[in-house]
């Protein structure tokens, strides 16, 4: 058995009372931004197709105080325009003047080329509630879109008591009621919420806008050291100017803060890690001249050598001198000058070779 309750006179249950004389106070009256489709009610008249006639859902709505009911889908014609794309707008209607039909299912035409057409909203006379567009071309194709805003409002206010306890909480039994679909974590859920269920003009004014602490440990799975550990590899070495402490005395400070993972380049194993004495020392790229770890050279070089003459004179000579020592193969041609007397001798003496230069700490990377 079913029962229906219909608008009532006051004294009994009737049938036949003017529909004008009544609304619903569930929505607020007279405002277009709350009335609306009922969520869930039907196919809530979404659009489809995409050649005329389109084709509107079933569904059920309160505008303005007045409920409409469609228990099947409705054929609505879009016309084909002759010059440029038209946008068409499919409304409810309610008429109070042409009472054919207390409740209709219109198409408010735009103007070919133009933009979207405005519906009309004069309570008394002529209301229309928006529930999606048509774009139409001169080809006669459609293009529908059901409008995300169409859905009904509730003149209420929701209290805290109303609320679930945690529901919105962030510990884990809170998150956990979220993904056990209180907000619908589901795809359907975040079908939803794009659909306009959460509806960003409807927030507050006031939310906090200001910025916000970035959480490393929300980047794919790594923290914050992983993604900057992860690049410079451990036996890096790099030149440093500034000063060194830290737990040896040893480590570059950097913003008034010892750098651990770093070490002077002194020849000290440090952890794992054994750093090579690149103090005083110039660095070589190794390779087939020079293997790895290898060193050699000295600071300044000893050219000191004698010439023996018969006679007094003033020659040139050509010396080749050594650069380096171990058997390196770097030189240099040095012309020089000598006065000498019969049987007497001259030196050159220790010379230094060293470029202009600036010392500078090398640091390796060793955690």
């Amino acid at each position: 058995m079913s029962i229906t309750v219909r608008p009532f006179d006051g004294s009994s249950y009737s049938a036949n009372v003017d529909p004008d004389s009544y609304h619903l106070s569930l929505t607020t009256q007279n405002n277009e931004q709350t009335e609306g489709v009922l969520l869930g009610w039907g196919g809530e008249f979404a659009l489809s197709g995409t050649s005329s006639p389109i084709t509107v859902a079933s569904g059920r709505a309160f505008i303005n105080g007045k409920e409409i009911i469609s228990t099947d889908s409705e054929q609505v014609n879009i016309p084909t325009p002759s010059s440029a794309t038209r946008v068409d707008v499919i409304a409810l209607e309610v008429d109070y003047i042409n009472k054919t039909s207390d409740a209709a299912i219109v198409r408010v035409a735009g103007t070919e080329g133009g933009g979207v057409p405005t519906v009309t909203w004069t309570p008394g006379t002529k209301v229309q509630l928006p529930v999606g567009q048509v774009s139409i071309t001169t080809g006669g194709v459609c293009t529908c879109t059901s409008y995300s805003d169409r859905f009904l409002h509730f003149a209420t206010k929701v209290s805290t008591d109303m609320l679930d306890d945690g529901v919105l909480s962030a510990d884990a039994a809170g998150r956990a009621k979220m993904a056990d679909g209180y907000l619908s974590a589901d795809a359907a859920g975040r079908a939803k919420m794009a659909d306009g269920f959460v509806n960003v003009d409807k927030l507050a004014d006031s939310i906090d806008a200001s910025a916000k602490a970035f959480n490393a440990d929300k980047v794919d799975g790594y923290h914050a050291s992983d993604i900057i550990g992860g690049g410079v590899i451990q036996g890096a070495i790099i030149m440093w100017y500034g000063s060194l402490g830290g737990s040896d005395g040893h480590r570059p400070v950097v913003g008034g803060t010892p750098n651990e993972d770093w070490h002077i380049c002194n020849g000290e194993t440090v952890g794992s890690m054994t750093t090579p004495d690149l103090r005083d020392r110039f660095i070589v790229g190794a390779g087939s001249s020079y293997a790895l770890g290898q060193t050699g050279g000295n600071a300044t070089q000893n050219l000191s050598h004698w010439h023996t003459v018969n006679t007094t004179t003033s020659y040139e000579t050509g010396s080749t001198f050594r650069l380096f020592a171990g058997g390196e193969t770097a030189s240099f041609y040095a012309p020089h000058w000598h006065t000498v007397n019969a049987n007497t001798s001259s030196t050159l003496g220790v010379t230094d070779f060293r470029p202009p230069y600036m010392a500078l700490y090398y640091i390796m990377k060793v955690a």
